[in-house]
């Protein structure tokens, strides 16, 4: 279960932000600009992440998707209809945003044929780009100013790997119930570890989740601006040119 599996990078940022509040902050010319063309960004209640974004897609969906391929059976559906649209996720992004007592901390994700790209900005200030490649067990982690990064080895199945809904056991989770999340009938399901998740019975994407982190807090996270099958190799891929140095296992 990889829910709230990405408290780990929240509690680096946090400690980086308070860094940062002891030496003075940074300017606004220090936060780095993510490249974005590809999609709109939301932007939550209290969050103001640091990037530039185009005009939001215009779409009565709640899921964005570059095709008509997934079927929606609503209230009727099952967790074998929701596994069988999870199968036909090739490529997604979306954002997180959860407040916590020391700052508020902004995810974006982007994910392509096993190849995913974190980007975490805290209190509006972008921290680092993580690149993980799930075929080759590799993480770059690049912090956001320098011009080099580190790659260290990933493991897929560590407590410590980010949230990756395609990864979801749908089958192994028990069923609780189902509502509706802004347009999308979602059913709930409850992990063996007692977390929850709602998931879109049309993509067989979650909207919401409700987990306990690594302090033992109760809490509730939403995905928000949704795109399926829409990421582009360059989104998942380190910046051109960057300097990419090997040491330690970072995601230990």
């Amino acid at each position: 279960m990889r829910v709230g599996k990405v408290t780990y990078l929240i509690a680096v940022a946090l400690t980086l932000l308070l860094c940062l509040t002891a030496c003075g902050g940074r300017s606004d010319d220090d936060v780095h600009n993510a490249d974005s063309t590809a999609h709109s960004t939301v932007i939550e209640p209290g969050i103001n992440p640091p990037l530039d974004v185009l005009d939001e897609t215009d779409s009565e969906d709640t899921i964005a998707q570059s095709t008509d391929e997934f079927v929606d059976k609503g209230e009727a559906a099952t967790i074998d209809d929701i596994v069988a649209a999870q199968a036909k996720i090739k490529s997604f992004y979306f954002e997180q945003s959860v407040n916590y007592p020391d700052g508020s901390v902004f995810i974006q994700v982007w994910y392509k044929d096993k190849k995913m790209k974190l980007l975490s900005s805290v209190n509006s200030y972008a921290l680092n780009e993580c690149y993980y490649d799930y075929e080759k067990g590799t993480l770059v982690t690049y912090y956001i100013g320098s011009s080099s990064a580190m790659q260290s080895d990933f493991d897929p199945d560590s407590s410590d790997a980010p949230d990756n809904p395609v990864m979801e056991d749908y089958r192994s989770y028990t069923l609780r119930n189902g509502t509706y999340i802004d347009d999308q009938y979602c059913l709930c399901l409850e992990t063996p570890e007692g977390d929850l998740l709602w998931v879109s019975t049309k993509y067989g994407f979650p909207l919401k989740a409700e987990y306990t982190d690594s302090l033992g807090e109760r809490m509730t996270s939403t995905y928000s601006n949704i795109k399926i099958n829409m990421v582009t190799d360059e989104e998942v891929s380190p910046p051109a040119g960057l300097e990419i140095y090997y040491g330690e296992n970072l995601a230990d």
